[in-house]
């Protein structure tokens, strides 16, 4: 219920949008340190999707997504992803409908939601694609 006014675009709008693109994934790892250098390098190769709790590493690598993921609705997800909120308007949040309040209602840039807009039954709710996560993988 606390996103609902938030819940406004549905992420069903992007679909197909990245046909012939290549788009690569960024997430927590082992690795991740590792690949930074190599995508910084590379960057206009291809389109960024990041998990929003790599958002530090993704800063301090002088790197910024073009979409930002977070589907958790705990409050340790705004402490391990609030550092998304010092990119630009430029990345656009894709979220769960049930993602942590503090974090969706605080994104100064585009955001899309997955699942229903509303919590209930009704016409308003859009065919839209789910995510409830427990996790962005």
């Amino acid at each position: 219920m606390q996103n609902l006014a938030d819940n406004t675009l549905p992420v069903k709008i992007i679909a197909n949008a990245f046909l012939n693109k290549t788009v690569i994934i960024l997430a927590g790892g082992p690795s991740l340190d590792q690949i930074l250098p190599w995508v910084h390098t590379h960057r206009h190769k291809f389109v960024i999707f990041s998990v929003a709790r790599i958002s530090r590493q993704l800063i301090k690598a002088g790197l910024e997504p073009d979409f930002l993921f977070s589907v958790d609705p705990t409050d340790l997800s705004f402490d391990n992803s609030k550092e998304m909120l010092y990119f630009s308007n430029q990345p656009i949040l894709i979220y769960s409908h049930h993602t942590v309040p503090s974090l969706v209602s605080q994104w100064h840039g585009t955001k899309l939601f997955t699942g229903n807009r509303f919590p209930w039954k009704t016409e308003l709710n859009v065919n839209n694609t789910g995510a409830t996560g427990p996790t962005v993988t």
